[in-house]
């Protein structure tokens, strides 16, 4: 494990090469007992798992990360289509949606947040697969 610390925002940041799911609470562990902070953890998706939120649930660690897209309550969630219920962010181009849910037993707050120029993009790209699927479609190529 190495610690970086970015000197102009005093953020430290603890690197490994190990397996992220298998490590991340049991750095932040070790990261804990060395600090008396309030400290909020931020890691990837790969934190998300049932055994580290147990565990993080156990030991009062506070956290914030993405939930992957395996996770069958955020592939409903992200499909929230009613336009009523968006929330429109403070920066122009956003919206969310703010949802309480229970996942593993453990309560949490989850953020959905859609990005006007991500969506024009992914269109644009969905747009781009589909004639090229059409070409070869037309041409006999498969």
């Amino acid at each position: 494990m190495q610690k970086v610390s970015e000197k102009s925002t005093d953020i430290d940041y603890l690197m490994t090469n190990e397996s992220d799911q298998k490590v991340f609470v049991e750095l932040i562990k070790k990261y804990q007992e060395n600090l008396d902070l309030k400290t909020i953890y931020i890691a990837d998706s790969a934190l998300y798992t049932a055994r580290n939120l147990a565990e993080m649930k156990n030991n009062n660690i506070v956290w914030l990360t993405r939930v992957p897209f395996n996770v069958k309550k955020a592939k409903k969630l992200v499909r929230i289509k009613e336009e009523k219920t968006w929330i429109q962010s403070e920066n122009m181009g956003y919206k969310y949606i703010e949802k309480k849910v229970n996942y593993h037993g453990i309560d949490q707050r989850w953020l959905i947040i859609e990005s006007e120029k991500r969506k024009q993009s992914d269109l644009e790209q969905l747009e781009k697969r589909i004639e090229a699927e059409s070409q070869k479609t037309q041409t006999g190529k498969y």
